[in-house]
């Protein structure tokens, strides 16, 4: 039903290139297909075509000629290699056609509606048109309502186009399937689920397109026009699988506090804040005249549900488990893409991972406000990501500009093996504390907005903008720009262990502290610990005086600083549960303090995720009315998080130090030389999953042409098809993950034990040889964490006979285990046995014998020269 532009196309151009074969799609002379514009909003407009011819191969010829230049295949942003904006070309042709009245459809915006109620129905390759009744409750185009569990429900493969009130709402019901449908300016809403209750449901591989934001911003029945969204959710817990949404208002919007008790049947039966999240992998949005993705106020919990998804516990839907501990529950937004939108993230979000995320070309990278730190685990907040701009004609937005706007609170942040490429640069790069502490501000207080932001494998490249533009900055959009800190595992931060802000100018005058340049915001950047000191307090104790490193100055009480450089705290008393006082503190020193009542307070210091990635906690001592308490990293934290003690819960104003797990423990950066400069030495950065090296060596290299796709293994999905260059198998479902980092490199995950046989894991791709009596050689970059894994390489005929190519043995080799890389190649001469005709087979890496994580950075296969003897694998 639609395939991707392979290649750009010029305006006016008649003939196209896929990345499908037409005619193997079922496409036609004749057929009606729509091109979705990949150009920025103004000015642009997707459009529709006529088939002229089809193929050969891979070409389409079109009537009229494309209006605007548009995208195809991969290309170089910033220096960074992006899959993906490519331009949805979808066919809006059906063979069966339901459609409504013409004569008044567009003047009174009511057209036909279908409704599958109670029931069970699987509808497949129709085209439905001038449907959907504007302002009508229940007035679709497709409608699944309150079919209940309905594993045989499916709208499958068909186009839905110029609709006045959505495209395929499912309402009410569960485990359906609704994949490959295509919806064509379906005002209003694209695809609609409705009351947050529906469960396990699957939606995959839809491409949802309006010609602009602008013609589908209509109001309709549940929602203004301003929140049009292409994919408009109520409820979490269902899949959305490789679905490409373009020019809306929001391309996926995700409202948890709009309707938190659910609609219509299923009010006061969920709570739609904390239902647990489906899989969600694989989106590509763009064109968002507000938001791209936007999962806004979605905190995932471990909330119990019957088979219709009511709430069957509601003490499953609170904060905290009935042991105090945090009742979060992870969920992982993978493989997205995200270009040529205003903004990309939310307001609020918690337990929500981003993996692999790519943001392109976006006015704001992410916008984000408040989190939280995950529940049980240590993961990054974002990981293997990439965020990327620049002003490369033609698809660049005039303007563009690089800004990831993070959130900010009593919390720790952390970002892993994630690239900022390019620019513009005007505010900063990683901008921390967006909005934070604004309501505090007018108020005259200071706000908990003492945010941690922890950073590993972080890399600035090619950064540009404004003179020596900002890698980082303290507060942003009115943000508190005072209690903001940045952390680095290793040389993120160009080898300062903790860089806080200017404005406590007091720690400046600590050893190895060193006032910073523009680069770091002007901040201090210093190569001991700094972290948060959060002191939550029932009642307001009026303006306490934290003594001790660091508040040795004269207090500057005009806005936004009100003191804290020389240690005056004054409480936010709208965060949270309750308020509190925030405070910068230096790890592994005393601080003094007093208050009218110690009782009515209770102290948090860092946060245990720091501890685990360090192995060894952080401490402080805190004197409080001459009491000591001793706080850890790893100090007690049941019934309170981020927002503080849980309201008629007891905690000690001195918790107790829990046990630290053991874990590997981290790298620190060396620190930089002092006395001080104006600006940080030049470090190199961190390596990302597959580091820039040597070449692959190839002896006696015939030519340079490199006959593996997707050599250097960027980001792809599917794993289990033909149609993208590798794919994956699994002797046993379930036994293997695989994960592309957005700079390059795979990363498998496959069981702790080897398996029974090679096989039983592959990594494959399909390959033809041109020269049958030629010879070649594949080569392999790799490396694994534990010792002992062995990888098999080969080029094989495939089924039937799998016989191995030239007819020697398979290469297996060993892997050194902790990180190291290493390269293999496997040598092969075709000979005359091939009989002429060109060799088809496979790619084969064997992964039986690995055990737990591997990375792969490079696959190549060039021709090679003959009567050569095969490489041996170099040692670690």
């Amino acid at each position: 039903t639609w395939s991707l532009l392979a290649r750009d196309a010029q305006a006016g151009a008649t003939s196209v290139e896929l990345q499908h074969e037409p005619a193997a799609m079922g496409w036609r002379v004749g057929d009606r297909i729509g091109m979705a514009s990949t150009l920025f909003r103004s000015g642009q407009r997707s459009t529709t075509h006529e088939v002229v011819s089809v193929g050969p191969g891979y070409k389409l010829e079109l009537d009229p000629p494309l209006s605007f230049v548009t995208a195809g295949g991969p290309r170089q942003v910033a220096g960074q290699l992006v899959v993906g904006i490519s331009a949805e070309v979808v066919n809006l042709e059906r063979s069966v056609l339901v459609t409504g009245d013409d004569s008044d459809f567009d003047a009174t915006h009511v057209g036909l509606h279908t409704i599958v109620s109670h029931s069970t129905a699987v509808i497949e390759y129709a085209r439905v048109e001038k449907c959907g009744q504007r302002g009508r409750g229940g007035r679709y185009c497709m409608h699944l309502h309150q079919c209940g569990q309905c594993p045989t429900c499916a709208f499958r493969g068909n186009a839905i186009e110029n609709s006045h009130q959505g495209g395929i709402t499912v309402h009410g019901t569960h485990s359906s399937t609704v994949e490959e449908n295509i919806l064509w300016d379906t005002r209003g809403v694209g695809l609609y689920v409705e009351d947050g209750n529906e469960m396990n449901n699957t939606f995959a591989r839809n491409v949802i397109v309006c010609t602009t934001a602008e013609e589908c911003a209509v109001s309709t029945s549940f929602s203004e026009a301003v929140f049009a969204s292409g994919i408009y959710m109520l409820g979490m817990s269902n899949d959305l699988i490789e679905n490409r949404v373009a020019h809306w208002q929001n391309t996926i919007f995700t409202p948890g506090s709009f309707d938190p008790q659910g609609k219509g049947m299923a009010w006061g039966k969920v709570c739609t804040l904390h239902s647990p999240f489906g899989k969600i992998k694989g989106q590509v949005t763009h064109g968002g005249a507000r938001f791209g993705l936007y999962l806004d106020n979605q905190y995932p919990r471990n909330v119990e549900r019957d088979e219709n998804g009511f709430v069957s516990d509601w003490a499953s839907c609170d904060e905290f488990k009935a042991d105090g501990t945090d009742n979060g529950k992870l969920a992982i937004v993978e493989d997205s893409l995200e270009y040529h939108s205003i903004f990309v993230g939310h307001y609020t979000l918690g337990d929500v991972q981003f993996k692999n995320f790519v943001s392109v070309w976006n006015s704001h990278a992410m916008y984000w406000k408040v989190g939280k730190n995950f529940a049980g685990t240590d993961r990054p907040h974002v990981v293997d990501s990439l965020f990327v701009s620049d002003n490369s004609a033609p698809f660049a937005p005039p303007g563009s500009t690089l800004r990831f706007l993070g959130p900010a609170g009593p919390f720790t942040f952390f970002l892993d093996n994630t690239t900022f490429a390019g620019g513009h640069v005007g505010d900063g790069v990683i901008c921390a504390g967006q909005h934070c502490g604004l309501d505090q501000t007018a108020q005259g207080t200071q706000s908990m907005c003492n945010v941690q932001y922890v950073l590993r494998g972080v890399k600035f490249e090619g950064i540009y903008g404004e003179q020596q533009a900002r890698h980082i900055r303290f507060g942003i959009s009115g943000g508190n720009p005072v209690l903001p800190i940045f952390t680095a595992l290793d040389n993120s931060l160009g080898g300062y262990r903790s860089i806080v802000s200017g404005k406590l100018g007091g720690f400046a005058q600590l050893p190895g502290c060193v006032q910073l340049g523009k680069e770091y915001d002007y901040g201090i950047g210093c190569d001991t610990p700094m972290r948060r000191l959060s002191i939550w307090s029932r009642k307001d104790q009026g303006t306490l005086q934290l003594r001790g490193p660091g508040y040795d100055v004269n207090p500057v009480w005009a806005s936004p600083t009100f003191g804290l450089n020389g240690g005056f705290l004054i409480k936010d008393k709208i965060w949270g549960h309750g308020g509190g006082y925030p405070a910068v503190v230096k790890a592994g020193a005393t601080y003094a303090l007093d208050v009218q009542d110690v009782g009515a307070i209770t102290l948090a210091f860092s946060d245990s995720l720091l501890g685990s990635l360090l192995a060894s906690p952080d401490n402080v001592e805190i004197i409080v009315n001459g009491q000591s308490c001793t706080l850890t990293s790893q100090h007690d934290r049941l019934f309170a998080g981020a927002w503080g003690p849980s309201p008629g819960t007891t905690r000690p104003w001195c918790p107790s130090t829990l046990n630290l797990p053991p874990r590997p423990p981290s790298p620190l950066p060396s620190p930089p030389s002092l006395p001080p400069s104006p600006s940080p030495p030049s470090t190199p950065p961190s390596p990302s999953l597959c580091a820039a090296g040597a070449p692959l060596h190839q002896s006696c290299v015939a030519r340079s042409v490199q006959l593996a796709q997707n050599s250097l293994l960027a980001p792809q999905q599917p794993l289990d098809s033909a149609s993208v260059p590798w794919r994956t198998f699994e002797y046993a479902a379930g036994t293997q993950s695989i994960s592309f980092a957005a700079a390059g490199g795979a990363r498998i995950t496959l069981p702790s034990a080897a398996r029974a046989e090679w096989w039983h894991n592959q990594l494959l791709q399909n390959v033809q040889l041109d020269e049958p009596s030629g010879a070649y050689e594949l080569c392999v970059r790799a490396s694994a964490t534990g010792a002992g894994s062995q990888v098999q390489i080969s080029v094989d005929a495939d089924a039937p006979t799998f016989a191995v190519a030239g007819g020697g043995a398979r290469l297996q080799y060993s892997l050194a285990g902790g990180g190291a890389v290493m390269d293999a190649c496997f040598y092969f001469a075709l000979g005359a046995a091939a009989g002429g005709a060109p060799f088809s087979g496979r790619i084969v890496l064997d992964l039986g014998k690995v055990t737990g994580e591997l990375s792969i950075c490079q696959i190549s296969l060039r021709a090679a020269c003959d009567e050569l003897d095969p490489p041996s694998p170099p040692p670690a």
